[in-house]
């Protein structure tokens, strides 16, 4: 087999561009995380971006552009385990720290690349014909239909310039010609709003994620905003007291923001961890199969079929829990007690990950119902050691955050193992270049955290990182006993209510437990989907709308770091804190009625792109 490949296949150049989209995406994506709470897929943008610049370059090699999509592709499955974790430690006002970040998110993410070796071999080769992997089959058919087709990017790269200039013109620390949402009262509900952040990265995750996903998260806004809020402000509208957890306003005086705040996102977070629950008691087959092949393939004896040695993964792993377990626990605070659960987790959900992504899709795969998971297991056991209660809470956090890391990864690593394997690629350099993605990508996310928490605070409306919070609720509920639990009940009845509806719960929840204005856009982008395929649009035309949000989202995402940025340096060159300070105070041109006609007109462009033939 080797023989018939050709020569260049992890070429510098390979690696090179590989780590700029990895980076690329990898900030986009935590971006848009920390807004919707979900991540977006980059394997097959980033397979279609490094063909078109091999093209470029005058040659266009399969096997490189497998490497580049490789290698990219892992930026965005690090930030998707980053940016669900992390930020709670923001919240609890603790200060997590680059260094820190970059340093456990290197570890989980190699940890993630070494635990799928052993697995390798029967998930992608044995089980073929029953783990379809779709993203890494898609993205095999893009490479494959890329090598005499350069125009295949420019929707990518005409959706980044489209992005680019739409959140130049919206942003408020930028240009801000006119108010990037709208808010409508219903006066009939009290209390009740509809509202829509009109952004281009979110009409383009609406698209990505399809009509079912979409149409279940603004299902879950509508009943939060639409009706528990109004009905909590008509049932409490006698009251002159607090009601816990708030603890110094009556309802009456509450706004609609206030009671989301207090009450609904506590409701939210008893149905996003009974969803997660729900999906992992559903996967219960997956997982005894997955940990039965995980024992298989690290005892087997097999001839190697082109992966890095069992030997040399089973040290890395080794070697990764040792250094977990004696890092100062000022900086990682885990001990031999912490390390042995993160293994054990990490193992546990690694095996989960990679076999579920094979049947229902990277975008499908319930880490964070995993990492609910592995925060109560930890919480429950920390509970009983003597450790103080903010120690309990950040080594509990950041154990979840490995695990979340290690397994989202896994879960890229496998569908790029599929793509490999489809195109004849070698598997040992997939994997060294799975490593290069994360080692790379870690650096670049921690430093986007650190400046959208100094830009525009991880927490906030503008970011709310709403997986995050629900760590943090989890946690704390724990270990500390101090939650509402009546209202977490709520939550917990009403996802088993839309699981019997046969609704996707964690859409559903996520939806719920956002703020609506996020759900709505999502909703318009599910829509222009759903209405293309109603008209018979082929696929092959709406691959170019799947190819123009993945660039909205990196050209609108990257603006709102690089604003990030330049708000920070600010600190230490006041004229670029003039310059930027001039660009805020720039004066609306419109209000709302002009931010719905340039957002139809995008949807417009979308639809337009997407139906062309």
């Amino acid at each position: 087999m080797r023989s018939t490949l050709p020569e260049k296949e992890m070429t510098l150049r390979a690696v090179v561009i590989g780590v700029l989209v990895g980076l690329v995406f990898g900030a986009a994506n935590a971006y848009v995380g920390l807004r919707v709470g979900m991540t977006v897929s980059a394997s097959i943008p980033a397979a279609i971006v490094g063909m078109a610049v091999l093209r470029a370059l005058k040659s266009a090699n399969i096997l490189e552009g497998n490497i580049i999509q490789t290698i990219g592709s892992s930026g965005e499955a690090l930030a998707a385990g980053i940016i669900f974790t992390f930020p709670a430690l923001y919240i609890w006002g603790v200060e997590p720290g680059t260094l820190r970040i970059t340093t456990i998110a290197m570890l989980a993410g190699t940890l993630g690349v070494l635990l799928m070796i052993p697995l390798r071999d029967y998930l992608v080769r044995v089980e073929d014909k029953t783990l379809p992997y779709p993203e890494g089959r898609a993205c095999a058919k893009v490479l494959e239909a890329s090598v005499g087709d350069s125009a295949r990017a420019t929707p990518v790269f005409l959706g980044f310039l489209v992005g680019l200039a739409y959140q130049a013109c919206v942003n408020s620390r930028a240009l801000g010609f006119w108010p990037s949402s709208v808010t409508f009262g219903l006066p009939f509900l009290p209390k009740a709003q509809i509202a829509a952040d009109l952004a281009p990265e979110l009409l383009a995750v609406g698209f990505l994620v399809g009509p079912v996903v979409a149409n279940a998260m603004v299902s879950g806004g509508a009943v939060g905003w639409i009706v528990i809020i109004p009905l909590i402000a008509f049932f409490g509208a006698g009251t002159a007291a607090p009601i816990f957890p708030e603890d110094a306003l009556s309802i009456p005086e509450m706004s609609p923001d206030l009671i989301w705040d207090r009450y609904i996102r506590y409701i939210g977070a008893g149905t996003v961890t009974l969803g997660g629950i729900l999906a992992m008691l559903e996967a219960a087959p997956s997982l005894a199969r997955s940990l039965k092949d995980s024992v298989h393939g690290l005892f087997s004896q097999a001839e190697s079929k082109g992966d890095l040695p069992i030997g040399v993964s089973l040290l890395g792993i080794l070697g990764i829990g040792v250094t977990f377990a004696l890092l100062p626990k000022s900086f990682v605070p885990l001990g031999w007690l912490g390390a042995g659960l993160t293994l054990a987790f990490a193992f546990l959900f690694v095996a989960v990950s990679a076999r579920i992504v094979g049947i229902v899709g990277s975008s499908n795969n319930p880490v964070s119902g995993m990492t609910i998971a592995t925060l109560i297991g930890v919480t429950s056991i920390l509970v009983n050691t003597q450790i103080d209660f903010n120690t309990l809470r950040v080594q509990a956090l950041l154990i979840g955050a490995i695990v979340c890391i290690a397994a989202a990864i896994a879960a890229d690593t496998s569908q790029d193992l599929k793509t490999g394997y489809l195109v004849r690629a070698t598997p040992y350099r997939q994997q060294i270049g799975q490593i290069v993605g994360v080692i790379t990508s870690a650096l670049a996310v921690a430093w986007v955290l650190y400046l959208l928490q100094a830009t525009y605070g991880i927490g906030s409306k503008d970011l709310p990182a709403p997986q995050a919070q629900l760590m943090a609720v989890v946690i704390q509920g724990i270990a500390g006993g101090k939650l509402p639990w009546s209202l977490l009940g709520i939550g917990a009845v009403l996802a088993v209510i839309v699981r019997m509806l046969g609704a996707n719960v964690m859409a559903f929840a996520i939806g719920f437990y956002l703020p609506f204005s996020l759900s709505v856009p999502i909703f318009a982008g599910g829509a222009i989907l759903w209405l293309l395929k109603g008209l018979g649009v082929p696929e092959a035309s709406l691959e170019k709308g799947t190819l123009f949000s993945s660039g909205l989202i990196a050209g609108s995402a990257l603006l709102g770091v690089l604003i990030a940025l330049l708000v920070f340096l600010g600190q230490f060159f006041p004229p670029l804190a003039s310059l930027m300070d001039f660009l805020a105070k720039t004066p609306e041109l419109g209000g709302q009625g002009v931010s719905l006609a340039v957002f139809l007109g995008l949807g417009c462009t979308l639809a337009y792109i997407a139906s062309r033939r």
